[in-house]
């Protein structure tokens, strides 16, 4: 079974997808989401949210905000996102967005 995600920003829904698997920056360091995660709701800091599919993790860029997970449903607030094209390299990008 897979997750269904949906990223809301003030503007827009910034993304709704499936996938198999996403990983959280939250305030406590990032955190990994599988299908039938205990339901859970959570601060977010300002990072790299990546998401799995098809056999690749697809990073975008989060601001602070909160995500709810449960019944295989992960939905995020926050208050800004930006997709990632440039690199493939997850920590070139860790560097770059902790270098602002």
């Amino acid at each position: 079974m897979s997750l269904s995600v949906c990223v809301i920003i003030p503007e827009k829904t910034f993304l709704n997808c499936e996938t198999n698997q996403i990983i959280l920056p939250t305030t406590t360091g990032n955190i990994g989401i599988l299908s039938n995660h205990a339901p859970l709701v959570t601060l977010l800091d300002p990072g790299v949210l990546r998401y799995e599919t098809s056999g690749s993790w697809i990073p975008s860029v989060v601001y602070s905000g909160f995500a709810q997970v449960a019944n295989n449903q992960v939905i995020v607030i926050v208050k800004g996102a930006e997709e990632v094209f440039k690199s493939k390299d997850i920590q070139e990008l860790e560097k770059t967005f902790n270098d602002l």
